[in-house]
């Protein structure tokens, strides 16, 4: 083999092109040459990746950051976690259920973050602790926390290629001097927070404070949709955080009768997508203009009636995945959004929106299976 190693590099990342993923881990433990030859190639594990992940289909998070700051090593990281994560959504084996202590406090919101950290609210009626736990194994461990004053309402992630967003509604607190006692004041706010690194230790940092805004809808980058401004619920809202902008998501007739307000619902569910801004109600889907795309603001678009006694809807983006090198990978606009509706009877309803903001057809009822007994499975306490 120390002739083969001895070829020319040009010649030896053709022939490594040429190999299929398995031949090609099984040539590089012949010999240290060839073995640093192929990990430090980052052209060939760039193709790797392309054909293996993107074109087969794999799984592709989206926080990667860009090709262009990283090298060959990252780029097989990718690969192989692509393969680790489809053999983990594949496997019919049981999970290990590991149980982390929050003290007096009661566990008011949770997020998972890029399959790695839980950030964790944890509340009394005072102050609120937010945490971060390091997940992966073997760590399961605490690696930064932060204490907001109220309790945690909840909350919205954006993670970005860049950077994390968390916005968190958060309750205040007064002091009732005739009770001596901590009373929760119906005025909130949102706090607008970031997850940093100093030293390579992963940090929660504030970022900004947003007075009289709460019950969190969505948040994309700099963009938050909130159902109440400043105690007045009567109109969704869509701030930009970093502007000190917003636009009020008005109905096409305003409400003014009094028996208008009574049949009036709150807002149920709020997401951006696209070019829209998708509002739901108790019988009634709006679609605006994206603030994002067109700088004018927010403007209704349609309004969609929809079933009736809905109490709940979720929005699930088939937004693809497409990598461009020597960029990262991107977003690509979907070419429709499911709506799932629940009625006040339990079923679940769903419908499209198309790409031009129009809905499709009329809602199919949902086929639910019922949930099986699963076997017991070993639980691990972690404070």
């Amino acid at each position: 083999m120390a002739r083969f190693s001895a070829l020319p590099s040009d010649v030896l990342a053709i022939i490594f092109q040429e190999l299929s993923l398995g031949d090609l881990l099984s040539v590089r433990q012949v010999c240290k040459t060839i073995h640093e030859a192929i990990s430090t190639d980052k052209l060939l594990w760039m193709s790797i990746f392309k054909c293996y992940v993107i074109d087969g289909g794999k799984c592709v998070i989206l926080y990667r950051r860009p090709l262009s700051l990283l090298g060959a090593a990252a780029v097989e990281s990718w690969t192989r976690n692509a393969y680790v994560l489809e053999k983990a959504y594949l496997s019919t084996s049981s999970l290990s259920v590991y149980c982390f202590k929050t003290g007096i406090r009661a566990v008011t919101w949770v997020k998972i973050i890029r399959g790695r950290w839980c950030l964790a609210a944890s509340s009394n009626i005072s102050e609120s602790r937010l945490t971060l736990w390091d997940i992966s194994p073997p760590h399961h461990q605490i690696c930064a926390e932060i204490f907001l004053p109220g309790p945690i309402m909840d909350g919205e992630i954006e993670d970005l290629n860049s950077e994390i967003i968390i916005a968190v509604s958060v309750g205040s607190k007064t002091y009732s001097q005739r009770n001596l006692m901590y009373l929760l004041d119906r005025e909130r706010y949102v706090q607008i927070l970031t997850v940093g690194t100093s030293a390579g230790v992963p940090q929660i940092l504030k970022l900004k404070v947003i007075p009289g805004a709460d019950h969190i809808m969505c948040l994309r980058g700099s963009y938050l949709g909130v159902a109440v401004l400043d105690r007045d619920d009567s109109n969704p809202i869509v701030l930009d955080w970093k502007r000190d902008t917003q636009w009020v998501l008005k109905p096409s007739v305003p409400i003014t009768s009094l028996r208008e307000m009574d049949d009036r619902t709150p807002c149920l569910a709020m997401t951006m997508w696209n070019s829209f801004v998708v509002v739901a109600f108790g019988a009634q889907l709006r679609v605006y203009t994206n603030p994002e795309s067109h700088g004018a603001g927010c403007e209704l678009l349609f309004t969609h009636s929809v079933m009736l006694y809905i109490v709940e809807v979720r929005f699930v983006n088939n937004e693809s995945v497409a990598v461009s090198f020597p960029d990262t990978v991107q977003r690509t606009g979907a070419t429709r959004l499911q709506v799932f509706f629940k009625k006040s009877s339990g079923e679940y309803y769903t419908q499209a929106l198309d790409a031009k903001g129009q809905l499709q057809g009329r809602a199919v009822e949902c086929d639910i299976p019922k949930p099986q007994v699963d076997k017991p499975t070993p639980t691990k306490c972690c404070r």
